[in-house]
């Protein structure tokens, strides 16, 4: 593995880490017969979780978020399969600069 592979492989696992401690939030609006309407709240440290307010009656209601694992489970794929594209462009160009100087 060349230099250019590993900055890239250690650039794609610190993409995955920051991506695991600032996750993607939702929280479920209401059911509908088609499934659950629910509402983006971004994204928050996972020591901080996100939170919605609804304010009913005058009184405000704080309701906690959860981590949308879809999404996120889909950036982790997206980041490693270019990742591991890159990876193995550059190793690649190492050996067909190799092949074409012969």
């Amino acid at each position: 593995m060349n230099r250019k592979q590993k900055i890239i492989l250690w650039v794609g696992i610190g993409l995955i880490v920051a991506m695991g401690l600032f996750p993607p939030w939702i929280i479920p609006v209401r059911s509908t017969p088609f499934g659950t309407i629910r509402r983006d709240l971004g994204y928050s440290p996972i020591w901080e979780p996100a939170t919605a307010k609804r304010v009913i009656d005058q009184k405000t209601y704080s309701y906690h978020g959860s981590i949308d694992f879809q999404r996120l489970c889909v950036q982790w794929v997206i980041v490693a399969v270019l990742t591991g594209g890159l990876v193995a462009i550059c190793a690649s160009r190492k050996k067909n600069s190799a092949v074409e100087s012969v």
